[in-house]
């Protein structure tokens, strides 16, 4: 395999059952010298990959009758009625879709990651644990101030506080 520069520093490691029959490989960039090998308890931030999940739990939802796609976000907020109509008029599918008009991070978030790349913050947080630090306040907050990058439904942005809202809402409407 060729390890790109960005990847000077990376593992993975790998698990396959087949026939009950169980294999774990580990591997890390050949040049590695701070990441380490890892083990079967090596513990990996899941990632965009639970976008997957989420959506899967979503249309479960809405196929219960627990909730719509289309409602929109201030009925599920708690401080729904504080923000700008058309704020709270974006539908839970618009933020599914990255279609809201949003960018990617509100203000808070932005400021938080902007913190990891300046080295204000040492272990256990350090490089890349913002959304640890991200709390349900500060999504509250960027509701109330959100501003459009674009007009909503008229293009595609990756936007994660989208994503983490969905799943908040998800949280809010399942109790779980």
């Amino acid at each position: 395999t060729t390890w790109s520069s960005a990847h000077r520093e990376a593992s993975i490691i790998v698990g396959v059952t087949r026939n009950g029959a169980r294999e774990v490989h580990a591997f890390r960039s050949p040049d590695a010298q701070l990441v380490p090998v890892p083990t079967e308890s090596t513990i990996y931030e899941i990632g965009s990959v639970s976008k997957i999940y989420l959506a899967t739990i979503l249309a479960e939802l809405e196929r219960r009758g627990v909730l719509s796609i289309e409602d929109p976000i201030s009925k599920w907020l708690p401080n729904g009625d504080r923000l700008k109509p058309e704020i709270g008029a974006l539908t839970i599918r618009q933020l599914a879709t990255h279609s809201s008009g949003l960018p990617s991070m509100g203000k808070r978030h932005s400021e938080i990651a902007a913190s990891e790349t300046m080295g204000q913050w040492q272990p256990p947080y350090g490089a890349y644990t913002h959304y640890l630090r991200y709390k349900k306040e500060h999504l509250y907050a960027h509701w109330e101030d959100a501003e459009f990058v674009y007009p909503t439904g008229e293009g595609w942005l990756y936007c994660v506080m989208g994503m983490g809202t969905v799943g908040h809402i998800l949280e809010l409407a399942t109790g779980q």
